[in-house]
């Protein structure tokens, strides 16, 4: 389940961050996908519950990663013209906008 969440992310090669924000958050991510098998398991979610909790991991990670991660310096005529010498957050509508999205199962 969680490999299939990942796979839409990490295949986006525009938006390189998004595999290493999935990859700094791992150990959290693999957490979230353990305690929703255990709960899928025990009857207290469903399947798509649980992917909805790994998914809400997940993108909280690469969202982490975006605002806290080391990412590779600006440019100062860059930094000058947005207004900050942070990396990928200019007007947090990028950060904003990281979600995830359950796929339908197919029959």
């Amino acid at each position: 389940m969680a490999e299939v969440a990942s796979i839409a992310l990490v295949n986006d090669s525009h938006r390189p961050f998004l595999a290493a924000g999935l990859k700094a958050g791992e150990q959290r991510t693999k957490a979230a996908f353990f305690k929703a098998l255990r709960k899928i398991f025990e009857k207290e979610a469903d399947v798509s519950a649980g992917g909805a909790m790994i998914g809400e991991v997940a993108a909280a990670q690469v969202k982490k990663y975006i605002r806290d991660g080391e990412h590779a310096p600006i440019s100062a005529a860059t930094a000058d013209r947005k207004g900050s010498p942070k990396p990928l957050i200019d007007t947090g509508q990028m950060i904003n906008s990281v979600t995830f999205a359950l796929k339908e199962k197919r029959q």
